[in-house]
């Protein structure tokens, strides 16, 4: 229905478009054949100006008549009482034959006949005796007006001629002048007729328009109309939807109650059985974890010591070798000491590491090979400084010393007394490995002599040798004992 309306509406405004359209087309072209009539006229104006102008003497082709009058009005449109505007065309662009003997005579507009007949009134009463009544507004009469016009001018001297001349000539020019005004107040008049017309043709365009926006806006209120329509048809639809969908909720939920209602009781059983169940299996699945975790917990310590029995043994291996190169010992420490791990530690174990000096954990020791190597070394000056004091001599005591150890005789035998005699027991306790007996009879056969402070550091060297000897047997020995007990 509402297409049917937009359809008959649109249909109405092009009928409206295609009327103003035409309208407006007549307008234009009877406006157009107006302005050519009207250019028409303007031209014939022209052209009799000026075959006026180009007669000899100025006035050869001049008829006098006395069909008109110079003040004579052109019929243009006129406004009716009504305030409409009268469209009907001004009688001079039709009347497109007009002749020049129509026009009013130039003589008798400025009655130039007065002034030529001064000196002729004799002859003219003569010839107007002799002549036969003619009734005016005739051609005869125009005939013989004209004939007595010229009579006279023939008869007149040569200065009146050109009197004349002269007057014919401002003759003209005031008829163009006139002539001029006249056309120009014909234009003004058609102009304002043109422009009223062109006033009634915008109305009426503002009037097509206003009843175009009328039915635009009809248009707009059915179609308004038609979509509200529709969407309180949705609405009602969707409601009806919900409505629907509600009561199919509420049967699915009193069928739901009905079977949870019926079902409950053989639930509430099953699940009293399941439980039963269950709680025996995990009752034996919780004995079968316990002893498995007590299996596991002793496997587990049992790996951990044997584990922490091979980490101590390749902490013992590493640092025997360590100490046969005579490098640092720092790494072998630390892995002696976290084989146990965060298990908890061994205090025979710390003992051992706590006693360990320093220097020869951060350096290194000597090996037996250097440290007999660099008793050899020492040998000679040993046996030099030891005949100074400890106090110092002078010069003569120092070349004394060096020719006196240049000449002793070597001693042998462990019992001898002397600095040869201990300097012989050092290499004897070297070559039998016994570092710490060699330290020790080393530093009593030097003790009060000047040599005390030259062999200070070898003893040192060999001191520390020993205790990380025994350091090392005793936890080679540990681990020996600790991988019994776990076998």
């Amino acid at each position: 229905m509402s297409d049917t309306k937009d359809q008959e509406a649109t249909q109405r405004t092009e009928k409206i478009s295609l009327l103003a359209s035409e309208e407006q087309k007549e307008s234009d072209r009877g406006l157009k054949d107006k302005v050519s009539q009207l250019s028409v006229h303007s031209k014939d104006e022209e052209s009799r100006n000026v075959s006026a102008e180009n007669l000899p003497g100025g006035y050869a082709g001049n008829k006098p008549s006395t069909s008109g009058k110079a003040d004579e009005k052109l019929n243009v449109p006129q406004e009716q009482k009504d305030g409409s505007v009268n469209t009907k065309e001004p009688e001079f662009i039709h009347s497109e034959s007009v002749s020049v003997s129509n026009r009013p005579s130039l003589l008798e507009a400025y009655y130039l006949n007065q002034r030529i007949t001064q000196g002729n009134e004799q002859h003219t009463e003569k010839k107007n005796d002799s002549s036969p009544d003619v009734p005016r507004d005739t051609e005869e009469y125009e005939r013989v007006k004209e004939t007595d016009f010229v009579n006279r001018v023939h008869t007149e001297s040569a200065p009146n001629i050109v009197d004349v001349l002269e007057l014919v000539h401002a003759a003209e020019r005031r008829q163009a002048e006139l002539d001029a005004q006249v056309h120009e107040e014909a234009n003004k008049k058609l102009k304002q007729a043109f422009q009223k017309e062109l006033k009634n043709a915008q109305a009426r365009e503002a009037m097509y328009a206003d009843e175009v926006n009328n039915l635009a806006r009809e248009i707009m209120l059915e179609k308004e109309k038609a979509a509200s329509a529709l969407e309180l048809e949705r609405k009602m639809a969707e409601e009806k939807l919900l409505e629907e969908l509600r009561h199919k909720e509420e049967e699915a939920d009193l069928k739901l109650k009905k079977a949870e209602l019926l079902s409950k009781s053989e639930i509430a059983a099953a699940v009293a059985e399941e439980k039963l169940t269950y709680m025996k299996d995990v009752r034996n699945v919780k004995q079968e974890l316990e002893a498995l975790h007590m299996i596991l917990s002793t496997q587990s310590e049992d790996f951990h010591q044997s584990h922490t029995v091979h980490k101590l043994a390749v902490g013992a291996f590493a640092l025997e070798d360590a100490m046969k190169r005579g490098g640092p010992l720092n790494k072998e420490i630390t892995l002696i000491s976290s084989s146990y791990g965060d298990s908890g530690s061994d205090p025979l174990l710390d003992a051992v590491i706590s006693c360990l000096p320093e220097a020869a954990i951060k350096r290194g020791t000597l090996t037996p090979s250097q440290l007999s190597q660099k008793f050899e070394d020492l040998k000679s000056e040993v046996l030099e400084l030891s005949l100074i004091p400890s106090t110092g001599g002078g010069l003569i005591s120092h070349v004394a010393a060096k020719l006196v150890s240049a000449m002793k005789v070597k001693e042998s035998g462990r019992h001898s007394g002397g600095i040869a005699a201990a300097v012989s027991k050092v290499q004897c306790y070297l070559a039998e490995g016994k570092l710490s007996d060699a330290a020790e009879v080393l530093e009593n056969g030097v003790q009060g002599t000047k040599a005390e402070v030259v062999v200070a550091d070898w003893v040192k060297s060999a001191r520390d040798r020993a205790v990380m000897e025994q350091m090392l047997l005793l936890l080679q020995a540990h681990a020996t004992a600790t991988a019994s007990s776990l076998a």
